[in-house]
């Protein structure tokens, strides 16, 4: 788990969203190993009372990275290391209270060499269903 962001909505409403690489990559030290990233999601409603529910999602329901990620800001660039994940990564509410991310997609390919892309393209995810974080609604 890397870059955690929280978002929060009414009393005991929280969402938090973090990178997470799979299980068959162990704990790999992203500056130098490979890892495949996924963005996860964890809501908790109800956390000041005694009946709190979770949830926790792929947010994106895919690997968004595959590789290395430069964890020292401007001198990826200068050492040539992978940071097209970074920078990117935010959650927040809409005024419904249903959570927003905003992240990088370097899965993406250049359509006329079917290379890499130079940097990561903007992925937005809108949550689609579940409890608001404020009030009583839905995000349905």
């Amino acid at each position: 788990m890397f870059w955690p962001w929280a978002a929060a909505g009414n009393a005991g409403n929280v969402s938090v969203v973090w990178y997470q690489t799979e299980p068959q990559d162990g704990m790999p030290d992203l500056d130098c190993q490979t890892g495949h990233v996924h963005v996860m999601e964890s809501t908790l409603i109800g956390a000041t009372g005694k009946k709190t529910q979770s949830w926790m999602v792929d947010a994106a329901g895919r690997v968004v990275h595959i590789g290395w990620v430069c964890q020292g800001g401007t001198t990826c660039v200068a050492t040539g290391q992978d940071r097209r994940l970074g920078d990117y990564f935010t959650n927040a509410l809409d005024a419904r209270g249903c959570v927003l991310i905003a992240t990088g997609d370097t899965r993406l390919t250049d359509p006329t060499t079917g290379g890499p892309l130079p940097t990561a393209r903007p992925l937005y995810l809108h949550q689609n269903g579940g409890p608001s974080l404020l009030g009583p609604g839905t995000c349905s």
